[in-house]
């Protein structure tokens, strides 16, 4: 987080919460830049002064890059999800033939990138023939759970109206409400909503991939892997320039249980490809 980062609307919002934003934000960037944190989320649990303003940072970064990002046009050389997307609609006829794809996605990620891909791909592949309510339905019933929280519900895919509901790439009338979604480690427990959610599709999970994930100890912690780090499951990560005592590491924080976890020195993309016999 580095203070030149910050463009001139981010601070006019901001400084309409924080009206000494301009000397903070700077403060902010050289303190983050100083402590080499594992993740920012981490960084603002352990700097509550900075955690409001980080939020707030962090939350308008997000719908700045939804507003503006083509999601589409990633580079097919690196776009995993392009990859999975492709793997998954293999043999379907239908719409309702890619609903029966067994496949959940636990994130720690605030954004909602996933869930609307999946909503603009479906409408483009099968919208001539399916409905557009079958469609959302399809994407509904994919379990994408964040397990620290998102900028809010797709309006496409909320059950109801109301404050929980945000436009991809919208400019909110309320940040605060919005920033407050953040969630930062230690803020969530293993008994959230979520999380249960996330430790009932792991227990009955045959295959488990971790993709980009750090292995923070809490993060480990709260996904309780005595429930489903278990013997005749494969659970593999993939992660780039790792070594044979980082991968101990993650065993070790993962507990001792009958689990085997298999680590390759890889990108995501890479990692798909190779367990391509998985994912149809």
């Amino acid at each position: 987080m580095q203070s030149n980062r910050y463009n001139d609307a981010q601070r006019v919002r901001i400084k309409t919460k924080f009206p000494d934003a301009d000397e903070a934000l700077i403060k902010l960037a050289e303190v983050a830049s100083q402590a080499a944190p594992l993740s920012i989320d981490y960084f603002l649990a352990k700097h509550p002064s900075f955690a409001a303003m980080g939020r707030l940072v962090i939350a308008d970064e997000i719908l700045h890059r939804e507003k503006g990002q083509s999601l589409t046009n990633a580079n097919p050389a690196r776009d995993w999800f392009l990859y999975l997307w492709q793997q998954m609609l293999s043999g379907c006829d239908s719409a309702e033939d890619f609903g029966r794809n067994k496949v959940a996605f636990l994130t720690f990620n605030y954004d909602r990138s996933l869930e609307k891909l999946l909503l603009l791909r479906l409408s483009a592949m099968f919208g001539e023939v399916s409905g557009r309510d079958v469609l959302i339905d399809i994407v509904r019933n994919i379990p994408i759970i964040h397990l620290h929280g998102a900028l809010g519900e797709l309006p496409e895919l909320a059950l109801s109206a109301g404050p929980h509901v945000l436009d991809y790439g919208a400019a909110p009338a309320d940040w605060d409400r919005i920033a407050s979604r953040i969630g930062l480690v230690g803020e969530h427990d293993a008994e959230s909503t979520e999380f249960k959610r996330a430790h009932a599709l792991l227990a009955e999970a045959k295959q488990v991939f971790f993709l980009g994930f750090g292995f923070h100890a809490e993060n480990v912690t709260n996904l309780k892997p005595n429930i489903w780090y278990r013997e005749g499951v494969e659970i593999s990560a993939s992660a780039m320039g790792i070594k044979p005592a980082e991968t101990q590491q993650w065993r070790t924080r993962l507990g001792q249980t009958p689990g085997k976890l298999g680590t390759q020195d890889c990108d995501a993309l890479q990692f798909l490809r190779e367990r391509a016999n998985f994912l149809q």
